[in-house]
Formats: structure tokens, sequence, C-alpha cells
């Protein structure tokens, strides 16, 4: 269901490894930490409720942004209010070695749902593996200081624009499953690790391929609640 609407001691992961798979952020997540991702005009957002070493839980939300609300109190207010106007909220319970989802629940019915099979586009995402993208393979733009560095998404945190950050680009081809996705390639864009946001999804996720609608961007990021 995540992407229909649509997953060292001193390095951070991404850094250091030379290739990725998103499932190793999700075990760098914190309890408390949450995302809003849109994607086709759907909101998606990702609520860490609690971590152990062995395994997490997070909660999934999604509203139209047709349903979407004014006055508007912020995505994390959202959040704390139940997600009101949502169309589905999903709790997952995830094994992080290895990583799979052990259970998935309807906090909107109350039941059980059928667990994610590896054929399911959440594990394909969580496990597919990225390799680096060079800095010179990356689109270029020029600072204040007029200097040509390679392009990132913005970072929004709380509501606020975070500002100086520094991304890593990753990218990757999607097997041909006969999924929107088939055959085509992805770029994320990883922001560097601090403790004041979260990393545990891309910030910015580009479907080369004529798939536009299928491209995701985080809009709101926080932690602690």
């Amino acid at each position: 269901m995540l992407l229909k609407t649509l997953l060292l001691l001193f390095l951070p992961l991404h850094l250091a490894a030379s290739t990725l798979e998103i499932g190793a952020l999700f075990r760098e997540s914190k309890k408390g930490d949450w995302m809003v991702v849109v994607q086709n005009k759907n909101y998606t957002a990702l609520h860490i409720v609690d971590k152990t070493p062995d395994s997490l839980i997070f909660d999934e939300m999604i509203i139209p942004e047709a349903r979407v609300k004014q006055p508007f109190p912020g995505w994390r207010g959202w959040i704390q209010s139940e997600a009101p106007g949502r169309t589905s909220w999903v709790r997952y319970t995830l094994s992080l070695n290895p990583l799979k989802v052990t259970n998935r629940r309807s906090m909107t019915q109350q039941k059980n749902l059928p667990p994610c099979t590896e054929e399911s586009l959440f594990f394909q995402l969580t496990h597919l593996p990225f390799q680096p993208l060079p800095d010179r393979a990356r689109r270029s733009i020029l600072n204040k200081e007029g200097k040509s560095v390679p392009w990132g998404p913005k970072l929004v945190v709380d509501g606020k624009l975070y500002p100086n950050v520094s991304f890593s680009a990753w990218v990757a081809q999607w097997p041909k499953d006969g999924s929107i996705l088939s055959g085509k390639e992805l770029t994320i864009y990883l922001p560097e690790t601090s403790p004041h946001y979260p990393s545990f999804f891309p910030t910015f996720t580009k479907v080369k391929g004529g798939v536009e609608r299928a491209s995701f961007r985080v809009v709101d990021s926080g932690r602690n609640l």
C-alpha cells in the first residue's frame, strides 16, 4: 500500500555503503520520527510508533489532497489528531533482521490485513539495491556564492525549510514486473544524517520514463511525535 499511494559507528550508513537498501534506513529510524510524502495528489504520513533492536511499528495514514480541511493544523498536528479526513490508517509491524512485514492492521476497521508478500511493491522497494550516483552525473545548480553544486531537494522540518542540507543521490532499476514502475529507473535523494530531522525515507524520489505520477517527495517531517 505504501507505494500505491505512492518505501558504522561514525558515518551515516547511506554515505558509508557502496550499495543501499531503503530497508536499512528504517533500521536507523527512531521512535517518534515522522514524514509526510506526497504522490499523485495523495499525502501519506509515516510515523514510527515504537522501536526495539529487533522490530519497529509504524503507522501509514493516507489522505487525498481534496480532503485536507482548512484551517489546517500542520502535519504534526494532523497526525496527533489521528488524521482527520483520512481514507486509510494501517499499522505495520516490521522485523528488522531480516527486514520484513510481520503484521498489518487496519486501525480504521480494527482488523488484521493480509501480510505483504515478496512480490508486493513495499517489499521490493525496501529491498531494491541502489547504487551511488556520482556528483558529476547529477544536475547542477549555482549556489548563493555562484559556485556550481549538485542539486538537492528542499528539506522541510515541522513546516519550516531546513537550510544547508547536503544530499546523496542513489539510482536503481525497478524489475520488469508489470507494475507502474516496471523497468523504470529510480533516483532517490537522501539528506545527511542529523539529530534534528529523520532520514528513514528518501526526501525525493524521481522515476525516469514518463511516469511522473509515480514520483514522490517529502513535504514535512519531524521527530519526537
